[in-house]
């Protein structure tokens, strides 16, 4: 039943003769409101982040929007690949006119090269570039070249 059907039952049964917005207006009263569930609070976990430097490193690729090129490079499509060391926020990033795994291995071995520490582990966003296996059981090269 609605508001308006309400106000019209009272009118008529028991000669109400306030308005409608006033019989809202008592009705949004908290004593006339429906109690409400309290919401669990959520506590997330804490992160544990790595204190010894090559424990995680994490690798991300963006576009690089038209409008940030100068240059030669204007009119060109660029992708900005990113590497960042947890531990000791250590950062290296390249270029590259393709978003493909053939770029992503290329990156990782240049990757390689900058760090001065052995990578243990590497994390990604599980884009197309990096892994197919949300997709298929044949492996990236990218993949390959981790193992």
């Amino acid at each position: 039943m609605g508001l308006i059907d309400f106000w019209l039952r009272l009118k008529v049964l028991y000669n109400y003769s306030r308005s409608v917005s006033s019989l809202y207006r008592v009705m949004r009263a908290p004593s006339m409101s429906p109690v409400k569930k309290a919401h669990k609070k959520r506590i997330n976990k804490p992160y544990d982040t790595p204190t010894v430097p090559s424990t995680k490193i994490q690798i991300d690729v963006k576009y690089v929007p038209t409008c940030c090129l100068v240059g030669d490079l204007k009119g060109t499509k660029l992708y900005q690949y990113t590497v960042i060391d947890e531990a000791s926020r250590l950062r290296y990033l390249a270029f590259f006119e393709e978003h493909s795994t053939y770029s992503s291995t290329k990156f990782l071995m240049e990757c390689i090269k900058f760090f001065p520490f052995k990578i243990q582990c590497i994390q990604t966003d599980n884009g197309f570039e990096f892994t197919n296996r949300l997709v298929s059981e044949k492996k990236t090269l990218f993949e390959e070249t981790l193992l």
